[in-house]
C-alpha cells in the first residue's frame, strides 16, 4: 500500500514555507560578487547598496590582511621568558 504523504507534500508547496527556506540558502562567491556589483549601482539609501558596501568591506579585509607583513610575536613583553 502507498503511504499518505499529503501533509508533507502540502508543506513543501506552501509559499510561506518556501519563503522561510530561502533564509537558509547561502550565495556562492560569484553570486555574492554579482549581487555586490549590481548593488553598487543602486541608490545610496537602498538596502542593495548597503549590502554591496558591506560585502566590499568584507572582501577588502582579506586583501588588507594578506598584504601586511607579519611580525614575529614579542613574547617577552607578555611575561614569557
Amino acid at each position: 500500500m502507498k503511504k499518505n504523504n499529503s501533509i508533507a507534500d502540502d508543506v513543501h508547496h506552501d509559499p510561506a514555507y518556501q519563503e522561510m527556506m530561502k533564509l537558509f540558502e547561502e550565495l556562492t562567491f560569484f553570486q555574492r560578487m554579482r549581487k555586490m556589483f549590481v548593488g553598487l549601482g543602486k541608490p545610496k539609501s537602498s538596502g542593495e547598496y548597503k549590502f554591496a558596501r558591506l560585502q566590499a568591506l568584507r572582501l577588502s579585509a582579506i586583501f588588507c590582511a594578506k598584504s601586511k607583513k607579519p611580525e614575529p610575536l614579542k613574547l617577552a613583553n607578555r611575561g614569557w621568558p
